[in-house]
């Protein structure tokens, strides 16, 4: 009888330590990155684990939002994950794969990915862009910072070694009231600073991640965990 008793109670732990139920890949995904955005309905997000991946065809795809007056006119179809953030905030988030294989079709082409903040009239963004040369393969490699408020654009670059340029970085943004200083690393743990921009940006912004190809050849851009911290800036 005793055996019988100590049978049924363990069954009925067995049933209670079931694992939840999975959370769909649609969830997790715009719980981590946000909704995303296709302007032009060609690409595509895919989740693997908590890597993101945005696949991109052979058309220009470019992110214009952080140009003044959003380039003018020009097209603005960057394919981009968004989420709404009210305050200052610190984001960080891996990028991984940025380069289509190499292939002479792609001579000259630009290929890059980053982050971004968008607000009324102001906006930045921080990318790492590879120029490719007439094989397909990168040339050179930058980073690349782009903003604009209501009368005024910036925009800057600075050269990548070669580890910065093959190797997947983390990109970390603060926001302080206006002022959004960028910085970037290898490991995520050391910090080399980038810009600070000054911008006119509303109490309540979106950010998010984008992925850029002007070649006649698509590829993936791969990011890994975004964390948004409303917390510490520190």
């Amino acid at each position: 009888m005793f055996r019988a008793v100590l049978a049924c109670v363990v069954l009925a732990e067995t049933v209670t330590a079931a694992p939840p139920p999975r959370e769909p890949e649609s969830v997790k995904l715009k719980r981590i990155y946000g909704e995303t955005t296709d302007v032009d309905k060609d690409c595509a997000f895919t989740l693997d684990g908590e890597k993101l991946k945005i696949s991109l065809p052979g058309k220009s795809h470019l992110f214009r939002a952080a140009m003044h007056n959003g380039g003018r006119g020009l097209v603005d179809n960057a394919p981009r994950t968004t989420r709404t953030v009210t305050g200052d905030f610190t984001l960080v988030v891996q990028l991984f794969q940025t380069v289509p294989t190499a292939d002479a079709a792609n001579a000259g082409a630009l290929t890059g990915a980053g982050v971004y903040i968008l607000g009324s009239d102001s906006a930045c963004s921080i990318a790492r862009h590879h120029t490719l040369d007439a094989k397909g393969k990168i040339r050179s490699t930058t980073f690349q910072l782009m903003g604009r408020k209501t009368n005024s654009s910036t925009s800057g670059g600075r050269g990548a070694n070669n580890d910065e340029a093959t190797k997947p970085v983390y990109f970390r943004l603060v926001r302080e009231g206006n002022s959004i200083s960028s910085k970037f690393g290898t490991d995520g743990k050391t910090w080399k600073p980038l810009w600070t921009y000054e911008g006119e940006f509303p109490p309540e912004v979106t950010v998010g991640v984008f992925a850029e190809n002007t070649g006649v050849k698509g590829y993936e851009a791969v990011f890994e965990g975004l964390k948004l911290d409303t917390g510490d800036k520190k």
